[in-house]
């Protein structure tokens, strides 16, 4: 078992019904863009229904329908999106869907919990946040605290530090 796992497997193997988030924050418009865009070249897309609302057009459009649809969130020409991404593979590993929603200097990611989850799928995962990081190295990447479970982003947090080997700025 990963020294991964053993942290933080309580926080991803059982599905309690809930979607966790995972913060990426600290990121300027071009950091949320290019994130977005690493995500998008490296997975697909689980819903074909997956449409931002067009603030000029006044209507919805498809995420894929443009390059890259976080750049018009960033510029203001878009309403935020989520969309749920499968395919995201790192080492061998594919981690379970990812939901993505996209903000003007924020990403958030969401996940089920549950089975499909274990160690290689959690350090692939970890990959991920590490690639992440090389794009936008100011990124903050967070397990949000929650009032009855505040020790999870602690625990979170301190995993990903000891993952990187090195202090978050």
């Amino acid at each position: 078992m990963s020294h991964l796992w053993s942290q933080l497997h309580h926080l991803f193997d059982t599905n309690d019904g809930s979607l966790p988030d995972i913060e990426l924050n600290n990121l300027t418009g071009e950091g949320v863009e290019n994130i977005y865009a690493f995500l998008r070249q490296n997975s697909d897309i689980v819903s074909c229904g997956s449409y931002f609302w067009s603030i000029p057009e006044e209507k919805e459009v498809p995420v894929d329908a443009v390059e890259n649809a976080a750049s018009l969130v960033v510029k203001g020409e878009a309403e935020c999106f989520h969309i749920v991404l499968a395919g995201l593979s790192f080492n061998g590993a594919t981690i379970p869907d990812l939901g993505v929603f996209v903000f003007q200097n924020s990403i958030v990611l969401d996940y089920r919990m549950g089975e499909w989850w274990e160690s290689a799928e959690l350090e692939a995962l970890f990959m991920c946040f590490s690639k992440i990081r090389e794009i936008a190295p100011a990124v903050e990447i967070n397990y949000p605290s929650s009032l009855s479970y505040p020790e999870f982003r602690e625990q979170f947090n301190a995993a990903l530090l000891k993952y990187w080997g090195t202090a978050m700025t």
